[in-house]
């Protein structure tokens, strides 16, 4: 459905910038186009399986590597 292509999209682009450490989840949730923190974090770890804060740490891990 369209609504499920554009929170893919929306959620993509929140794992892009939760790459970032110095954005804030906050801020990553408000650039996605996320009104409610909650929903993000809801929404990121239905289609993520963990929560934003988790899924930076698992990136910013020593020894990641993106593939």
């Amino acid at each position: 459905t369209p609504h499920a292509d554009l929170m893919q999209v929306r959620l993509e682009k929140a794992k892009n910038l939760l790459t970032n450490e110095a954005v804030a989840v906050s801020e990553v949730a408000q650039r996605c186009g996320f009104l409610n923190l909650s929903h993000f974090s809801r929404c990121f770890k239905r289609e993520c399986g963990a929560p934003p804060k988790e899924y930076r740490a698992k990136k910013s891990a020593p020894g990641f590597t993106q593939s």
